[in-house]
């Protein structure tokens, strides 16, 4: 029996293409592009459990951002259909969300306003990263590093 598609809907999906962005300042445009993340990349002493992390996070010319990340290795479901247990430990292991983002480029964060997440109560939040660069690459931190300088 095939699988049902995304959330239970069938059928064919139809898209927009969003216009871009009127007011992109030189952040949004260094953002702009897909990006895949590169686990604990910098960090002294990577937090248990998450040094084998996979991720990307996409930021759009129309304003619009996206991450996926999820643990490697992440178990397969016994049957099609998963059990309540296997479908819980799959989903509390997977964070995805996406919406609206903006840039504050003289304190150097960004805010992802959040459309759309696997937790429920995240929708309608709004999650504040602080950014640096490092090379060509984002670095994109939960609080504001202690010495960051723009490269």
């Amino acid at each position: 029996k095939p699988v049902s598609s995304v959330a239970g809907l069938s059928g064919a999906m139809v898209w927009e293409r969003l216009p871009d962005a009127a007011d992109l300042t030189p952040t949004h445009r260094r953002l702009i592009g897909s990006w895949k993340l590169v686990p604990n990349e910098g960090e002294a002493e990577p937090p248990p459990g998450q040094d084998r992390r996979r991720g990307f996070i996409i930021y759009t010319t129309a304003g619009y951002m996206g991450v996926h990340i999820m643990p490697a290795g992440r178990p397969k479901f016994a049957q099609q259909e998963p059990t309540p247990d296997e479908a819980k430990t799959a989903l509390s292991a997977y964070t995805t969300y996406f919406g609206p983002y903006r840039v504050n480029e003289q304190e150097r964060y960004l805010v992802h306003q959040r459309i759309g997440h696997t937790i429920p109560a995240s929708i309608g939040t709004n999650g504040q990263r602080f950014y640096e660069f490092v090379g060509r690459r984002p670095r994109c931190r939960r609080q504001r590093a202690k010495a960051a300088s723009l490269v």
